[in-house]
C-alpha cells in the first residue's frame, strides 16, 4: 500500500499501474498516462521519457498533471517539449521530479473528491 493512502484508493493506483489495464472512466485514464509517463522519467530521465512515450502520450500527461493538481510537473513537461532536445530536455528532470514528489498525495486527495471518475477498485 502507499503511504498514507486507503485501501480503494491503493488498488486503483495499482490497476492503473498494470499496462494491459484499459481505463473507460476520466479519472483511471487520467491516472494511467501520469503513472505511465512518470515511470519512464523516473527509469531514464525526462528525455528519455519524451523520446519513448508517443506525442500524445505526453499529452495525455501533461492533462493528467492539470487534472489531478500537479501544474508545475504539466508545465515543465510542456516546456521541455517545446524545446525539442532530449540534453536540455534531460538537464529538466530534476525539476520534473520536484514537481511531481507529491504525486500519490495529490491523486489520494482528487479520488477523495472524486471516487465517481474511476471503476470502483476490484
Amino acid at each position: 500500500m502507499l503511504a498514507g493512502m486507503d485501501d480503494h484508493a491503493t488498488r486503483v493506483w495499482n490497476r492503473a499501474c498494470d499496462y494491459d489495464f484499459q481505463p473507460t472512466r476520466t479519472g483511471d485514464r487520467v491516472l494511467k498516462a501520469v503513472i505511465q509517463f512518470d515511470g519512464l522519467a523516473q527509469n531514464g530521465g525526462l528525455g528519455h521519457a519524451l523520446d519513448v512515450a508517443e506525442p500524445s502520450e505526453a499529452q495525455d500527461a501533461i492533462h493528467g498533471f492539470r487534472r489531478l493538481g500537479l501544474v508545475d510537473a504539466a508545465r515543465v513537461i510542456d516546456a521541455a517539449l517545446a524545446l525539442n532536445d532530449e540534453e536540455t530536455q534531460e538537464a529538466m528532470s530534476d525539476e520534473y521530479y520536484n514537481a511531481v514528489d507529491s504525486l500519490d498525495a495529490m491523486f489520494e486527495r482528487y479520488y477523495a473528491d472524486h471516487a465517481e471518475e474511476f471503476d470502483p477498485p476490484d
